[in-house]
């Protein structure tokens, strides 16, 4: 589940860059001194936005994904023991 959060927020994040690609090509002379002066900002900004998809992928397939695990549990437990009860019946049947 971390691994299918971490794909869905990596897509995102470079569907995103490609489409501000697109859309601010008439950036491109001014792409050193937005760099000199901006570095930082624009990286701090990507990696909070970056973690904050990361969480909400995660948050929804959680939601999505584990929605009745513990009825499922539950039911494979009950299902465990009763095999248990029949398999140490049938080995007292025939000890005797």
């Amino acid at each position: 589940m971390f691994a299918n959060a971490l794909i869905i927020s990596v897509c995102f994040m470079l569907a995103l860059l490609f489409y501000l690609m697109g859309e601010l090509k008439y950036l491109i002379p001014y792409r050193d001194m937005i760099w000199q002066h901006y570095a930082w900002p624009i990286s701090v900004y990507a990696m909070v936005l970056f973690l904050n998809l990361y969480a909400a992928s995660y948050l929804v397939m959680r939601k999505l994904f584990l929605k009745d695990t513990g009825k499922k549990l539950r039911q494979i437990d009950r299902q465990l023991r009763i095999e248990h009860a029949r398999l140490t019946q049938i080995h007292d049947d025939e000890a005797t």
